[in-house]
């Protein structure tokens, strides 16, 4: 009898990578294929997987360009908590100082 194909890419076991028995990997190998040639792909509902297709594209998901004045502004606040990181302290010790004199 022959191995109902299955494949995971959300694992505990195996973090990381694409895991599956030998049937559900070459399905894989076929839909990819097809994916390429076609520019996507359904898998079929016998393939048991944690995922539904495979697209092909040349945008990377989630890829997002930092702007330079967006750099410029995060340094500006963190250079700004860290001043006054540095200055309440200081301040606090001068204040305790002029108290106890």
């Amino acid at each position: 009898m022959k191995n109902k194909p299955w494949l995971e890419i959300y694992n505990e076991s195996y973090q990381d990578c694409i895991v599956g028995n030998h049937e559900g990997l070459v399905e894989l190998q076929k839909a990819i294929d097809k994916a390429l040639d076609e520019g996507s792909y359904k898998l079929p509902e016998s393939l048991d997987s944690d995922f539904l297709s495979i697209r092909v594209t040349e945008i990377k998901p989630h890829e997002e360009e930092i702007l330079k004045s967006d750099k410029l502004i995060g340094l500006a606040v963190m250079s700004g908590l860290f001043i006054w990181g540095l200055a309440l302290p200081i301040f606090a010790i001068y204040q305790l100082w002029q108290l106890f004199q």
